[in-house]
């Protein structure tokens, strides 16, 4: 059985997750022609809306898109009250998770709005334009024709510039399942509120001024990271560690995102080396479970963003994630990223899993967690014999599929020196220089002399 203040949906959960899927079943059949009840459907929205800022935004994009096709302005303003129902739902699961693991409700997280560069606002706005001819089409009816005629405008994205690896990123996921998956053959293959999250989420994202969280200048801090938590899909390679950050008088949880492009050449231990070309330092000493000493900035989320990695000194995983579950600040999204699936809560446990109604589970409060295997990537360096062995246990406390779980990312046995997990294939990466890495460069130093 879940922990108690787990149970039950938060007040108004199940009424803004209906909304939500009424939304998504237009965006499935396409906003560009509408019958009577799918306008009274938008026409709801409107009203749910009504008295909050919001609310004059939505009510005319509604009124846009029962008139007519809607045009841009209507479907931002539509990605953004969908934007915020997810908002609602997360913050009030967030309220939950609270409970659960004793930690003070945290200060809505500071942001600054942020110029995205000038060089890119014509790719940018070629983006929200196929969004836009996507949302009228209808997720669920696309062409393959649709989504390639975007492959030159996302590829100048993805070179463009670092400021814009946000969209870029969003859009080459979301590019390359729409090729993988369409046509489809039902409607109902469709994986509606995933296709209807990423197009909304690549809209906004998509807007030339963006809010962003505030940032804070650290120098010369010390960085512990207790575990490492890979994601990647088919062009992209990340490696987010959790750590225990000291700067100045200040000790809190934190979380730095290292990303890298990959190519399908790159592959197993290798794909380590998309972000290794950037980052190798970082990763070199956090597999050698050092400590790291970093300048950079901290954003008002908890997130690190590092620009100086110098090693620092040997430390045990398991005592720094220890004291990290004392400290009552710890990472969380930035307020335009609120969503349920964003909830990521570190979490050590000390003890073996039991099985709880067959399921391999980890005790938390005075219930338990099941643990899921969904989420592990083939870099995790983990499989679930390892999780059920083990006394020790890192890990995520997350929402995903419509239910509360726990998402393992290293494990220790009791009598092993060491826990398993990602560190020893990045140190095997580290040790040994990346042949296909090397090759692909050769090749591309090639062209480029034959081209000049």
């Amino acid at each position: 059985m879940l922990p108690t203040p787990l149970r039950s949906a938060p007040p108004g959960f199940d009424e803004a997750s209906a909304a939500l899927t009424a939304l998504d079943e237009l965006l499935l059949g396409g906003l560009g022609r509408l019958a009577d009840a799918q306008k009274d459907t938008l026409r709801a929205l409107a009203r749910a809306f009504e008295g909050s800022p919001l609310g004059p935004l939505v009510s005319e994009s509604v009124n846009a898109a029962c008139s007519g096709p809607p045009q841009e302005a209507a479907m931002v303003g539509l990605a953004a009250a969908r934007e915020a129902m997810q908002g609602a739902r997360a913050d009030a699961l967030a309220a939950q998770l609270d409970a659960l693991l004793g930690r003070p409700a945290q200060e809505v997280p500071a942001t600054t709005a942020v110029d995205l560069p000038a060089e890119a606002h014509g790719l940018l706005s070629n983006a929200r334009q196929w969004l836009v001819e996507l949302g009228l089409a209808g997720l669920g009816q696309i062409e393959p024709g649709a989504v390639t005629a975007f492959d030159a405008s996302l590829g100048e994205l993805q070179l463009i510039s670092p400021a814009v690896l946000r969209p870029a990123t969003l859009l080459t996921g979301f590019h390359q399942e729409l090729l993988t998956k369409l046509p489809l053959a039902a409607l109902t293959d469709a994986p509606r509120a995933r296709w209807a999250d990423l197009w909304s989420r690549a809209l906004l994202a998509c807007l030339p001024k963006q809010s962003r969280p505030s940032l804070q200048a650290v120098d010369g801090a010390k960085l512990s990271v207790f575990m490492i938590e890979p994601q990647h899909h088919r062009n992209m390679v990340s490696a987010v560690l959790w750590g225990v950050l000291d700067h100045g008088s200040k000790r809190e949880v934190v979380r730095a995102t290292l990303s890298g492009w990959r190519v399908d050449a790159l592959a197993g231990e290798e794909s380590w080396w998309a972000v290794m070309r950037g980052y190798e330092t970082a990763l070199r000493e956090t597999a050698d479970r050092r400590t790291l000493v970093v300048s950079g900035s901290i954003a008002t989320t908890g997130d690190l963003v590092l620009t100086k990695v110098a090693p620092g000194q040997p430390f045990d995983a398991a005592q720094v994630a220890a004291a990290a579950m004392a400290l009552k600040s710890w990472p969380q999204a930035a307020p335009t990223d609120r969503h349920p699936v964003q909830l990521a809560a570190p979490l050590f446990v000390e003890g073996a899993p039991t099985r709880v109604e067959g399921v391999l589970s980890v005790a938390v409060g005075d219930g338990h967690l099941p643990i899921t295997f969904d989420r592990m990537s083939p870099l995790q360096g983990l499989d679930a014999v390892t999780v059920a062995k083990s006394d020790r246990l890192w890990g995520l406390v997350r929402w995903d599929g419509g239910s509360w779980s726990f998402q393992p990312l290293a494990a220790q046995a009791k009598g092993a020196k060491a826990p398993s997990g990602p560190w020893e294939d990045l140190a095997s990466a580290a040790k040994t220089k990346s042949s296909t890495l090397a090759n692909l460069n050769e090749r591309a130093g090639k062209l480029l002399r034959k081209k000049s």
